[in-house]
């Protein structure tokens, strides 16, 4: 699979040589990284995904994940949040998932029983703090 990436400084002109250090390794394993973030995007077009969800299917973590989405020209913010994480979706997909899709199978989309948990837990506090 042929990954298209941004190329982005990944550490800043004062910093630390450390993060340039580290700058330099991310370019090992950043392809992988955005092919398992893009296969989990093309699993389903049009639905929306945070990053939060992402790490539950990608087995990367949520740090992982949001570095690479802004390297990833073929996903974009889908101009909505979702338990305080941004939704993102692959680029140029319209409508948006609530329109088609609902609340109901969003949960259903999650694969896995601690994803669903997860999930629902989350949401259980909106409005509740």
């Amino acid at each position: 699979m042929n990954i298209e990436m941004i190329e982005r400084p990944r550490a800043r002109n004062r910093d630390p040589v450390t993060s340039f250090e580290a700058a330099k390794k991310a370019e090992r394993f950043a392809k992988s990284h955005a092919g398992r973030i893009l296969a989990v995007f093309q699993s389903n077009a049009t639905f929306t995904w945070t990053a939060h969800e992402l790490a539950i299917q990608t087995g990367l973590s949520v740090v992982q994940i949001d570095r690479r989405l802004n390297e990833m020209p073929q996903i974009e913010r889908a101009g909505f949040a979702l338990d305080g994480f941004t939704a993102w979706r692959l680029r140029a997909q319209e409508p948006c998932y609530f329109t088609v899709m609902g609340e109901k199978a969003r949960d259903e989309r999650l694969s896995t029983e601690a994803a669903q948990v997860v999930h629902s837990n989350s949401r259980a506090f909106i409005g509740k703090r």
